[in-house]
């Protein structure tokens, strides 16, 4: 998992979500395809002020996102672009398990692959991009940009400083974004990505 993607699954976490990182698509002749993370928050979910308005949360109804991150500009790999797999893409709605039917499968996977959004009465799938610059061609995908997802990491950080000085349960990452961005000054998100690379060798 690369420090992109951990980005995205921490910005996420923080914002109620249960992820799931590199989940993979499997089919009959192998690994197709994986989302980066793969995130549910659900309708009524609260604690602190969340990214609401950046991540265009629909109030009322739980929130099923795939996330796509890159250190560049905002794209989309996998089934959802155009070319991808049809067969993958259902394989991710079934595993997520929302739908009772391959009707309803069929129907979700219509409205991903040609709108990246699904939507009905109780919940939302949809996809989310990371990365430094947005992109003007995909108008209907809810884009992050690196800079604003720290901005939020460090307000977090900051507001609520006592609340989350227990953190000794967080995993490594979630420790070094810690002591990167509890402090006042935002590092430049390549600046960030060089210091976790210089703090694990295991960096692939």
């Amino acid at each position: 998992m690369n420090v992109y993607d951990q980005l995205a699954l921490w910005y996420l976490r923080l914002n109620g979500y249960f992820t799931m990182p590199n989940f993979i698509a499997h089919g009959n002749e192998g690994p197709r395809t994986d989302v980066d993370v793969l995130g549910v928050r659900p309708a009524h979910s609260r604690e602190y002020p969340d990214d609401i308005r950046r991540l265009q949360i629909c109030p009322g109804k739980t929130d099923f996102v795939l996330a796509e991150s890159t250190a560049g500009r905002c794209k989309l790999n996998g089934p959802w672009k155009v070319g991808g797999s049809r067969r993958a893409l259902e394989y991710v709605l079934r595993r997520v398990g929302t739908f009772d039917s391959d009707d309803g499968v069929s129907a979700a996977a219509t409205a991903l692959y040609g709108k990246q959004r699904y939507e009905n009465v109780g919940f939302v799938i949809r996809m989310i991009c990371f990365g430094s610059q947005s992109n003007g061609r995909l108008h209907a995908v809810t884009q992050i940009l690196w800079p604003d997802a720290l901005s939020f990491i460090n307000q977090r950080f900051q507001t609520y400083k006592a609340e989350k000085a227990d953190h000794q349960h967080w995993d490594a990452f979630g420790k070094y974004l810690w002591n990167r961005l509890s402090v006042d000054a935002v590092p430049a998100v390549t600046d960030l990505v060089k210091g976790w690379e210089g703090k694990c060798p295991c960096w692939p």
